[in-house]
Order: structure tokens, then sequence, then C-alpha cells
């Protein structure tokens, strides 16, 4: 599958006990060869643009945002991994702990591709929040 595809992407983030979902639909595209799925689409975060890059690996998720927003987040079930953010204001380190993964390629029509993955974030030993994202990807007709 390499395509042009439609990408729907659910967040909920827990915070002090106050949960907020957001969904966010981009247009994008796809690419799987062998076991990896790459996704690249524009995310806009307050009319600034970014290049965001998804490798969806059995074993983890990879994601790289370049533009106006730089950061790389990995997401290893079971570890925590150190990710930067950077702004124009500056840069935010996080923690990122990956509690489970779950990859899921539909080669039958519809052709499209599930990912969820739950994590927690950390500032130094601090928890910050509880996350969850969920994945929806469906190539164009």
């Amino acid at each position: 599958m390499s395509n042009a595809v439609t990408i729907e992407m659910t967040t909920t983030q827990v915070v002090d006990e106050q949960r907020d979902v957001s969904v966010a639909n981009y247009q994008g595209r796809c690419h799987i060869k062998d076991d990896v799925a790459v996704l690249q689409y524009i995310e806009a975060v307050q009319g600034q643009k970014s290049l965001v890059k998804l490798e969806l690996r059995p074993d983890g998720c990879f994601m790289q945002m370049t533009g106006a927003m730089q950061r790389t987040m990995d997401f290893v079930p079971g570890k925590r991994t150190e990710t930067k953010l950077m702004l124009p204001v500056g840069t935010m380190e996080f923690g990122v702990h990956t509690h489970s993964y779950t990859l899921d390629v539909i080669q039958q029509e519809p052709k499209h591709i599930r990912v969820v993955l739950q994590y927690d974030l950390y500032s130094g030993d601090d928890f910050v929040a509880e996350n969850q994202l969920g994945i929806c990807v469906k190539v164009c007709p």
C-alpha cells in the first residue's frame, strides 16, 4: 500500500482526573514495506505547519515532527524513552513511558491500519499525564 490516505487521530489525555478527548483528521500518504508502515502528513498548530512522519513497526512506533515544531518520540512497549519538544520559545523535555501498543494492518477491502498507543508523560520524575492515541488510516477512494 503506497497511497493517499485519510488519517483520523483520537487523543485522550487525563491530567488530575480531568479527561480531554480530541479528534483530528489529516490527508497524507502511506507506504508499507516489509513490516513497517510509514505515514506522512502536515499538521498545523496555531497557523504554523509541521511535517509529521510516523513509522509503525510491529514492535513500536516512532514519530518525527519537523517544521515550526520539532520533536521525536519513540514508543516502545514497557520502556521509558526521552524526548525533546522544540518550540520557538524554547525546549521542553519529557519522558514517555509506553504501556501498550497495538498495530493492525488489514489487507482485506477496505484496506486500513489501526493503531492504539497507551503511554504516560513525565517531566523529569514527575508524572504529567496519562495518554491514549488511536490512529485509523484509510486509503482514499
